[in-house]
C-alpha cells in the first residue's frame, strides 16, 4: 500500500523506486511486478523497461507480457510484437501463447490499423477457445466489431460478423449479457466499456477508485434491451487501479481497469 499511495499521489518515480526495492527482497510476489508496471509514465518507463529486460530467465514469463505493454506505451510496436512472438514460439498451445496472440491482435487493430490481420488472429484464438476465457474472447470480438478506422471515421467492411461466427463459444453469449471487460486495458487516457441489457429499466454505470470513492458517472437512467458502448476518458485521473460497476435489472457486476500515464 505504501507504493500504491505514492503512485496515486502522482509520485511515480518514488513509487517506482519503492517497488524496485521491494522486489529485491520479495522477487516471488507477482502482484508487485504489476504494481511496478502501473508506475510507468513518461519519466519512469525507460527504467522499468530496463528492469524487466534484466530479469533472470527463470523469472515468470508473464512478466514479459507486461514488458510488451511497456514498449507499446513508448510507441515501440516492433519490440512489443517481438516479445509476443517469442512467447508464442516458446510456449505453443498454451494459455500464455494465446494471451500473447491477443496482444498482437490489439496491436494490429489499434497501432497498425490492419483489420484483416486482427481478424485472422482472432480466428486462431477461437480455434483454441479452451485456452481463453469467455471474457477475453468477448473483448477481442468487441474490439473488431466496434473498430472505427481513424483515417475514415468509418467501421471497415471486413468479413467478420460476431453473430454468425460459428467459432464463438456458447459461453461468450452469456458473458455478453452483462458487463464486459473494458478495452483497451491498461489504457491512457480513453477506453471503451461494452455491456448488454436484457431487461429494460434503470441502469447505472459508475467508476470508483480503490478506496470506493465515486470518480465518474457514465450512465444513470432508463435504458431498453440492447448492447451499449460507453467511452471513458480518464485524463483527469491519476495512474492506478479503478473499478467500474454496472447495476441494472438482473445485473450487478464490477470489473477492474488500470489507468497508466
Amino acid at each position: 500500500m505504501i507504493g500504491v499511495v505514492l503512485r496515486d499521489q502522482g509520485r511515480h518515480k518514488d513509487a517506482k523506486d519503492f517497488f524496485l526495492s521491494y522486489l529485491n527482497t520479495h522477487p516471488d510476489n507477482q502482484a508487485a511486478y504489476v504494481y511496478l508496471y502501473s508506475c510507468a509514465d513518461s519519466i519512469t518507463t525507460p527504467a522499468i523497461i530496463r528492469y524487466f529486460n534484466n530479469l533472470p530467465k527463470q523469472a515468470a514469463i508473464e512478466q514479459k507480457l507486461l514488458l510488451a505493454h511497456l514498449y507499446l506505451m513508448q510507441g515501440d510496436v516492433n519490440s512489443a510484437k517481438q516479445i509476443n512472438n517469442t512467447i508464442i514460439s516458446a510456449n505453443p498451445n498454451t494459455r500464455l501463447a494465446v494471451r500473447a496472440k491477443l496482444n498482437n491482435l490489439f496491436i494490429a487493430l489499434h497501432f497498425e490499423h490492419d483489420v484483416s490481420a486482427a481478424s485472422a488472429i482472432l480466428n486462431q484464438v477461437e480455434a483454441q477457445a479452451s485456452l481463453s476465457s469467455p471474457n477475453e474472447l468477448s473483448t477481442a470480438e468487441a474490439a473488431l466489431k466496434y473498430y472505427v478506422d481513424p483515417g475514415t471515421g468509418q467501421m471497415p467492411n471486413v468479413n467478420f460478423n460476431a453473430e454468425q461466427n460459428s467459432n464463438l463459444t456458447d459461453s461468450l453469449v452469456a458473458v455478453d449479457e452483462g458487463l464486459n471487460q473494458n478495452f483497451p486495458n491498461p489504457f491512457n487516457p480513453t477506453t471503451s466499456i461494452i455491456y448488454r441489457i436484457t431487461h429494460a429499466g434503470k441502469v447505472s454505470l459508475k467508476v470508483y477508485d480503490v478506496l470506493g470513492r465515486e470518480v465518474a458517472v457514465l450512465v444513470n437512467g432508463e435504458q431498453g434491451l440492447g448492447t451499449y458502448t460507453q467511452h471513458f476518458d480518464a485524463s483527469r485521473l491519476s495512474s492506478g487501479i479503478y473499478f467500474y460497476r454496472l447495476v441494472a435489472p438482473g445485473v450487478n457486476q464490477t470489473r477492474k481497469m488500470l489507468v497508466t500515464k
